[in-house]
């Protein structure tokens, strides 16, 4: 399955409780932080130093969740955790998962382990983390690393990673996620992509990413790996950007090119591929795999 996360998706995520409302507030805080807002509202009414301090504390914590936070990975981890809810007693592997929002949901009804270099890349973390009841192995999918066994995961996942595994190596992972996932097993990647105006469509930036769909497509059926895609594709490299698709905000959007300035910023619009194979179990036939149709009409809205 290959097709593009929809706002009416994600709206409906939300309203099954899989997403957080926007409009909610709630402080973001750390431990150390609910200590200091503590003791902030012991002493703010106290003092003329603490108490501007308390004030734009509250202030800062009150804004809505919308405001502060939204960006298209609260739309792709939703759409990880609607195909993940209720999975009990299974393995499952995040690639590049960071400090993982989503294993800490999945955690305690299953062993999650997550695989990350911790290299700070997108503003990831340098440390390894301590997430409880996830197994870490610091290292890149795609090295074979001997910690992470053949066939031993039913899921392996991830969240706006896979655009930024250069196209070189881009063989070399998937290798590694069909080599790690169990037969019968599902891989499933929400992927970052950039979509361009029909009239922008011969521009450098939009040929980058056409070319990396067209990479993507061509994973659609390998039967050397034991991949085949889960459900016919819904989209190709024609597509083009449509007003259903998720997207970042454009302040969001303005964030991005100002710590790096690049036309993709300015011409195209961000949103998520959600892309899905399954491994063949052992008795299927290797030649021309069947896939299940989505139902959904093919598109002729997208492009990279």
């Amino acid at each position: 399955m290959l097709d593009v996360i929809t706002k009416q998706e994600y709206w409906d995520w939300i309203a099954q409780g899989i997403a957080p409302p926007e409009d909610e507030t709630r402080p973001v805080l750390s431990p150390l932080g609910r200590k200091l807002r503590r003791v902030l509202d012991a002493c703010g009414g106290k003092s003329r130093l603490l108490s501007p301090l308390r004030d734009r504390w509250t202030w800062a914590n009150q804004v809505p969740i919308a405001a502060r936070l939204y960006q298209l990975k609260r739309a792709q981890d939703a759409y990880i955790l609607s195909r993940l809810r209720g999975v009990k007693g299974k393995r499952i592997l995040e690639v590049g998962g960071g400090l993982s929002r989503v294993l800490r949901v999945l955690a305690p009804d299953n062993e999650c382990w997550l695989m990350d270099p911790f290299e700070g890349l997108g503003n990831g973390p340098l440390d390894t983390p301590i997430i409880p009841g996830v197994k870490i192995v610091r290292d890149t999918m795609g090295n074979r690393n001997p910690k992470i066994q053949n066939s031993s995961f039913d899921y392996v996942f991830s969240v706006s990673v896979v655009e930024h595994v250069p196209l070189e190596f881009l063989e070399a992972f998937f290798v590694d996620c069909a080599r790690v996932l169990k037969p019968g097993g599902e891989l499933l990647h929400a992927i970052d992509s950039c979509m361009f105006d029909a009239e922008d469509a011969d521009h450098a930036s939009a040929r980058s990413y056409r070319e990396r769909m067209e990479r993507y497509i061509g994973f659609a059926d390998r039967p050397d790996l034991g991949l085949r895609f889960s459900a016919t594709p819904a989209i190709d490299t024609s597509l083009r950007f449509s007003c259903r698709y998720a997207t970042n905000p454009d302040n969001l959007m303005h964030m991005l090119h100002r710590r790096l300035a690049d036309d993709n910023n300015v011409l195209g619009q961000l949103v998520s591929l959600k892309a899905e194979w399954v491994k063949r179990e052992p008795e299927d036939p290797m030649g021309k795999a069947s896939v299940r149709s989505t139902g959904h009409p093919k598109t002729t809205a997208c492009c990279e």
